[in-house]
């Protein structure tokens, strides 16, 4: 089975979506990224990148611990 392509479009709606979701999980549980980072083990950078909307495609390994820790989909989480 052939991987799903996805526009450049897609992508930056992707990453506009899961930086403004991480920004206001982070803003409502009074988090911040070197909290995150020490509660799921991602390291600052890449939640930094992330938060920054500067990680096009960000991985599922990535994802899944921060979906975890905030009891959501990744549906949810990259909105």
């Amino acid at each position: 089975m052939e991987a799903q392509k996805i526009s450049r479009q897609q992508e930056v709606n992707l990453s506009y979506g899961l930086s403004s979701n991480l920004k206001y999980l982070l803003k409502k549980k009074d988090l911040s990224i070197t909290d995150l980072s020490r509660e799921t083990g991602i390291p600052q950078p890449t939640l930094t990148q992330l938060i920054l909307g500067q990680s096009i495609s960000p991985r599922i390994t990535t994802l899944i611990p921060i979906a975890t820790f905030f009891n959501i989909t990744i549906d949810e989480l990259i909105g």
